[in-house]
């Protein structure tokens, strides 16, 4: 489960690491998004190296 980290800002880089290996162990990528408050397009640049960050659009 995603840490809370003070609400809307950028998900810090252990969590990008943390996804990103959640992502390799094979979880889908729209349980992981929903967790973030995004979407799986997001997700889907920080797998392919496109992004690296990303805003949690948590309230």
């Amino acid at each position: 489960m995603a840490a809370t980290h003070g609400g809307r800002g950028n998900v810090p880089a252990n969590e990008i690491a943390i996804i990103l290996q959640r992502l390799k162990d094979g979880e889908h990528q729209h349980d992981i998004a929903a967790e973030y408050h995004t979407n799986q397009g997001r997700l889907s640049e920080l797998k392919t190296g496109k992004r690296t960050t990303f805003k949690d659009m948590r309230p």
